[in-house]
């Protein structure tokens, strides 16, 4: 009979601290010549195309001297991730919510030592006791009780999702052998998560464009001469091989029906990047580990803005400037004219108001909504100031209404050349 053990999807589980006799823990010099595609390409067959030359660079400058075996000793834990639901974007509070299913392909390493480890992972084959989680501050010693002796045990790799906020398993977690000549096996979870995005920013609202990024990683037993030793294990995507030609892309994609509200996107760009972890301490003996970053670039819908709010609001100050036309004594039809405008603006703009993203720092949207009433409060101040010189029979007065209709006009196309061309890039 063939159990499978080790999975932590549960607050606590307990992994072995040791390789088994296939590998003494001695480090080996590691050929730095030898291209880090080729490597790859030589353990698990042909390396995704999807991974970037930067992130290639990235990967092969963290993995120095120091923290590299050789070629034969490394494994992959190679990613797939399939994007199933995006809800609404936070741009307040920095978090979107997803569902998304995490699978996981690697080789289970070919010794007697893993099958027969149980409980704490010692080679006492009647050690079948565990510590369970009960609450957040208690854990209670159990023994694996339903585990026959001889059973097979497979460890299965501790995937973290690192820029979680919370997160939700749907359903249970599936593990299988696919290839069991090569002792492929495969683990795939799917999850509901509310991830942390640090980097939103909505400064060009409403034309602003954002990176939804996940990050997966594994984060238990990584040091040295442990299960998941970052020097034996790395971090790689799904290959065809690995998939059995089941999905068009291996290492992950976005399903068509997935819509973000408010946004769009491009449903077959989806960057997938080995990169550096961005937390923890750092030295000079200890390198910081690899995360896999899946990323997917979404652009505001503007279409409301663009076709309803700035088309009206330039028409109403062509309506302020066209006051102008009024001889100076009619300072007061002028006047009436121009109010009534800025309180239709006022009303768009509290309208307005209630839909646009509460944050610490004035967005694109409430800048050009500003420079409106600005022009209409220098069409009023204009209109006083030639009443003025019309009171001291001056004759600069049409002069005065010709600048002042020269210079609000071109305030205006100003303004909408702003917000057409102040955006960030798809």
């Amino acid at each position: 009979m063939v159990m499978f053990a080790g999975i932590n999807w549960f607050p606590a589980g307990i992994g072995n601290t040791s390789f088994g006799s296939s590998w003494d823990g001695e480090e080996e010099d590691f050929d730095e010549e030898k291209p880090f595609r080729i490597d790859a390409e030589l353990q698990y067959g042909s390396f995704p195309s999807d991974i970037t030359v930067g992130s290639l660079q990235r990967t092969q400058s963290v993995c120095s001297l120091s923290t590299m075996l050789p070629g034969d000793q490394v494994r992959y834990i190679r990613f797939q991730v399939v994007i199933w639901h995006i809800g609404p974007i936070d741009a307040v509070n920095g978090k979107v919510d997803m569902r998304f299913r995490v699978t996981i392909f690697w080789n289970r390493p070919d010794n007697d030592i893993d099958d027969k480890e149980i409980g704490y992972g010692m080679t006492n084959p009647n050690n079948k006791k565990v510590w369970a989680m009960y609450g957040r501050q208690r854990a209670y010693e159990r023994v694996l009780k339903d585990v026959p002796e001889g059973s097979r045990i497979v460890y299965v790799p501790p995937v973290s999702i690192l820029n979680a906020v919370d997160f939700e398993i749907l359903g249970e977690p599936e593990v299988c052998c696919v290839n069991a000549s090569k002792g492929l096996m495969k683990w795939s979870c799917l999850y509901k998560a509310s991830l942390a995005q640090e980097h939103l920013h909505v400064a060009n609202f409403p034309h602003d464009s954002h990176d939804l990024i996940l990050r997966l990683g594994v984060l238990k037993h990584r040091q040295n001469r442990k299960r998941w030793d970052r020097r034996r294990w790395k971090l790689a995507l799904a290959s065809a091989e690995d998939t059995q030609d089941t999905i068009r892309i291996p290492h992950g994609l976005v399903v068509d029906h997935v819509r973000v509200p408010g946004f769009a996107h491009n449903k077959k760009i989806l960057q997938f990047n080995v990169v550096p972890m961005e937390f923890g301490g750092e030295t000079e003996d200890i390198q910081p580990d690899q995360c896999l970053q899946v990323k997917l670039r979404v652009s505001r819908d503007s279409s409301y803005y663009d076709r309803n709010i700035i088309p009206l609001l330039a028409a109403l100050n062509v309506v302020a400037i066209s006051t102008i036309a009024l001889t100076a004594e009619k300072f007061g039809s002028r006047g009436e004219m121009q109010l009534a405008i800025s309180f239709v603006e006022i009303g768009v703009r509290m309208t307005l108001d209630s839909r646009l993203p509460i944050v610490g720092y004035q967005i694109k949207m409430q800048r050009v909504l500003n420079n409106f009433f600005y022009g209409l409060l220098f069409l009023t101040l204009e209109s006083s100031f030639n009443y003025i010189l019309y009171e001291y029979r001056s004759s600069y007065t049409k002069t005065v209404d010709q600048i002042t209709a020269i210079l609000s006009l071109l305030h205006l196309i100003l303004i909408l050349c702003y917000y057409k061309k102040h955006r960030d890039p798809p």
